[in-house]
């Protein structure tokens, strides 16, 4: 999920470049480009929004999704 100017966009596919998101408010399509740096733990996602801002993504892994975590 993708929380960006008051909305939320569901992730329905991630390609080599785009990460590609439907908006929960109206349906319409919605695309991010990106690049990965690091690797593991370091790995860090940025993401490039509408007007040119590269903002890098922070996460945590979730045990719930994923027990072996």
């Amino acid at each position: 999920m993708i929380h960006y100017q008051e909305s939320s966009f569901p992730i329905i596919e991630v390609t080599d470049s785009t990460i590609k998101c439907r908006s929960m408010e109206d349906n319409s399509s919605k695309e991010f480009p990106y690049t990965i740096t690091g690797s593991g733990k370091e790995t860090q996602v940025t993401i490039t929004i509408d007007d040119n801002t590269a903002v890098t993504c922070a996460w945590k892994a979730d045990t719930l999704l994923n027990p072996s975590l």
